[in-house]
């Protein structure tokens, strides 16, 4: 039904990162549901350079992604989502395959997760 008016506009307000840029689907997609075009950071970068050179946006709202399965994305992803410069309390949510919440790495990212927020984070 779309959502209430109240509903509605905080999606509106809302600024959504995904690092993983696709031919600019999410743009299109995040926009059909509301969000504001201008307000969805998917841009056409190197997202690890990115974060090597401190080139990430600043402000977002939250991290919604769905990373490439194939080669270290997933690893590489869930590192910075745990690393301390991007513990910044900002939500995220992964479209990632089920078998990866048996791997190591998912379990370790969990961990020091909980230990951040634990912390105070």
């Amino acid at each position: 039904d779309g959502g209430s008016a109240p509903e509605a506009e905080a999606l509106a307000a809302v600024t959504v990162f995904d690092p993983y840029f696709c031919e600019g689907g999410a743009v299109a997609e995040l926009e059909a549901l509301g969000v504001r075009r201008e307000r969805v950071l998917n841009r056409n970068r190197d997202f690890y350079a990115d974060i090597a050179t401190g080139q990430l946006p600043p402000q977002y709202d939250v991290l919604l992604t769905n990373p490439p399965y194939s080669g270290d994305h997933k690893q590489r992803l869930l590192r910075f989502l745990a690393s301390d410069g991007d513990m910044r309390g900002a939500p995220f949510l992964l479209l990632l395959p089920a078998w990866v919440c048996e791997k190591d790495y998912w379990n370790a990212f969990l961990e020091r997760l909980a230990t951040h927020r634990a912390a105070g984070g």
